[in-house]
């Protein structure tokens, strides 16, 4: 074919591609071979005006997308500069959606970001809504890999919205897959599963194996990241046999990956690195930055664990490093995360905490209550717009039934029907009126119905607080001080078996005396003296002094940045988690040594409690959460913060604690107690 394809064929062409958009990332399968690529160059080649020449560098654009982004980006340039030299805006607006797919393929997604958008400007304004989809699509894809989860999801919601307006069933189901991966990153596990699940009902009567295989392996992704590797497995091989079957190596890679991370929760770490390895291979020769930097942190943690120490830092610094490169936000907290376990392990603490204080800030930008508030926001507009569609399809399809019905009766009687249209009119209106009347205050009286539930729950929820958090304060203020007495008279009997007395008896019996005071003061003040005096450091150091004293245990305490002094009601709640911590580790973790460290920056404070006692399984101990864990999350989450435990059988214990302090405004005050 040599001359310019007529006006149909470039419209069935623009259709075909808006469709295929819709994927997740363009497969392989999309090129057919080398043979289409060739066919391709030659009619290329003979096209004689300047508008065909458009139209097969844009085929060329197209199809070399999932094999070769640099030689697409080259086909799609030398189009747009025919398209500017004609002034042909659809063909220019066309390919700035091209640019940015094939950017975003490549990893540079702050470039991708405005090509997109002009593209989608132009789409809106002079296209069809089906044209603004791909835009829409890609927009959200490029936001989520960035980490800015609530502009992903209004891309996608708006896409969603034309995709069901359309009944394009293909576009729905993919774009739920996408939504469920944003859910996924923000830590929202079920409903990212119930999106996956959706997604894959639409997509597997509809014959889309690169797509279903695309939520299928997602879906396991979930179920890997809740430590359900044996369910997830069976997801991800399901994915894996779809995609070697249309020989799509990006879905290839992706499913080998996977399945390397779920061996390795298993245990079965030579299967692991062999599939991580495979999917490297493949992503190395794709070129795909984002890919590839998953795949050399996941090797490179897996080296590292497994003995291969130096290479595993090696490939975990430069995962980080390429991630960082392409702006790619989730990647590198990940990153910066392992690399400050490794670093603990290794001994080095000033690298790890250094590790440990750019993965909180990392984390922190794409994961605050404020961007959860907003996904929520928009979540809740779109599932309102989505019956406002509902309820006008239902409207119009009464106006329609009762128009037919009008036309049938003029038919019969010519004569009556202005009377009767004019009745039924009136008696609809009557009846729409009173219906919405009723409607509207039923929906008041529902408002304020639920309004004194939750005001109701309030009061209850407040009083069964109140009732716990003395019973918390009378466990947690005793627990330390019997503790330590405990520690103290072993150590007496180890020394003096004969059962002779000193110093160190007497010191015993101080502290005895010290906590039967402690019990009487907990009933009237339930606060150490030293801390409503001193402050919190003073208190601490207090509290791990007694327990360096009895010689069994060596706590070490480090604080930074607290010269200031906190409110005395946060410095009561810090002190009785940090008292719960150590007594935890002093009761069951058979430590030789502790290390708690409190530093405090401008925007929020960071607690490390640290042993290289016996550690324990941390699933284990969710399943059984007695007193002890849950009353130290309830604590931390009074202060609106964050809690974790790392730890492992035969790995010690490691508990962080995060707590921004200008989430409350003024109180956190820094002049002093309140």
């Amino acid at each position: 074919m040599t001359h310019l394809p007529g006006k149909i064929s470039q419209n069935c062409f623009w259709a075909i591609v808006v469709l295929c958009t819709a994927m997740l990332i363009p497969s392989t399968s999309l090129a057919t071979g080398e043979a289409l690529l060739d066919s391709l160059r030659r009619e290329l080649a003979a096209a004689e005006s300047d508008s065909a020449r458009i139209y097969w560098h844009q085929r060329l654009t197209w199809t070399l997308m999932g094999s070769d982004v640099e030689a697409a980006l080259l086909h799609n340039d030398s189009s747009q500069r025919i398209a500017q030299s004609l002034s042909d805006s659809m063909a220019l607006a066309r390919g700035d959606y091209y640019r940015g797919l094939a950017l975003r393929l490549k990893g540079d997604y702050a470039e991708a970001i405005p090509s997109l958008q002009q593209s989608l400007a132009y789409f809106e304004k002079h296209g069809t809504a089906m044209q603004s989809t791909g835009p829409l699509f890609n927009l959200g894809v490029v936001y989520g890999l960035i980490g800015n989860y609530e502009k992903s999801l209004e891309y996608y919601f708006r896409e969603i919205a034309i995709n069901e307006a359309e009944n394009y069933d293909f576009g729905r189901g993919n774009t739920m897959n996408s939504i469920g991966s944003i859910y996924r990153k923000m830590g929202q596990f079920q409903k990212a599963k119930a999106a996956y699940k959706e997604a894959i009902e639409i997509l597997k009567p509809l014959d889309k194996p690169w797509n279903t295989a695309n939520a299928l392996s997602n879906l396991g992704g979930v179920y890997i990241e809740e430590g359900k590797p044996e369910k997830a497995q069976h997801y991800v091989e399901q994915a894996l046999e779809l995609d070697r079957s249309i020989d799509d190596r990006w879905g290839i890679a992706y499913n080998l990956h996977r399945l390397g991370e779920i061996f390795r929760l298993l245990g079965q770490n030579n299967e692991a690195r062999k599939h991580f390895e495979e999917a490297l291979e493949i992503r190395e020769d794709m070129g795909q930055k984002m890919e590839l930097a998953e795949t050399i942190m996941a090797l490179g943690e897996l080296l590292f664990e497994n003995g291969e120490r130096k290479r595993g830092l090696e490939m975990l610094k430069n995962a980080t490093k390429l991630s960082a490169e392409i702006g790619a936000i989730e990647s590198q907290t990940q990153a910066e995360r392992i690399l400050a376990r490794c670093y603990r392990e290794l001994g080095q603490h000033a690298k790890a905490f250094d590790h440990l204080e750019n993965y909180t800030s990392l984390r922190d930008s794409v994961l605050n209550e404020k961007r959860f508030k907003q996904v929520s926001e928009l979540q809740t507009r779109y599932e309102t717009a989505r019956k406002d569609q509902l309820i006008a399809e239902n409207e119009l399809a009464l106006a329609e039934r009762n128009a037919r019905i009008s036309r049938q009766q003029t038919a019969i009687k010519a004569s009556a029907v202005g009377i009767l249209v004019l009745l039924v009119f009136l008696l609809l209106l009557l009846y729409t009126l009173r219906t919405r009347k009723k409607l509207n205050a039923q929906r008041i009286e529902n408002m304020r119905k639920e309004q004194e539930v939750l005001v109701l729950e309030s009061v209850m929820q407040g009083e069964e607080k109140e009732r716990s958090r003395i019973a918390r304060e009378l466990h947690d203020g005793l627990s330390g001080l019997l503790a330590a007495i405990k520690i103290q008279f072993t150590a007496l009997q180890q020394v003096e078996p004969d059962g002779s007395l000193d110093d160190r008896y007497n010191l015993a019996l101080e502290r005895l005396d010290e906590a039967s005071r402690e019990v009487r003061r907990i009933a009237h003040n339930m606060m150490p003296e030293i801390l409503e005096k001193f402050g919190l450091t003073e208190a601490l150091s207090e509290y791990v002094s007694s327990l360096n004293s009895a010689g069994a245990i060596r706590v070490r305490f480090d604080h930074f940045g607290m010269d200031q002094s906190l409110p005395l009601t946060v410095e009561r709640v810090l002190y009785r988690v940090i008292q719960e911590l150590l007594n935890n580790a002093i009761k069951h973790s058979k430590a030789s040594e502790i290390m708690v460290q409190m530093n405090r920056t401008e925007q929020h404070i960071s607690i490390t409690v640290e042993d290289d006692g016996v550690g324990f399984d941390t699933d284990k101990v969710k399943e059984q959460a007695g007193m002890g864990l849950s009353n130290l999350q309830w604590r931390v989450r009074y202060l609106k913060g964050e809690l974790s435990v790392e730890s492992g059988p035969g790995k010690g214990t490691a508990v962080y604690i995060n707590i921004e302090l200008n989430q409350h405004g003024d109180a956190y005050d820094t002049s002093g107690h309140n």
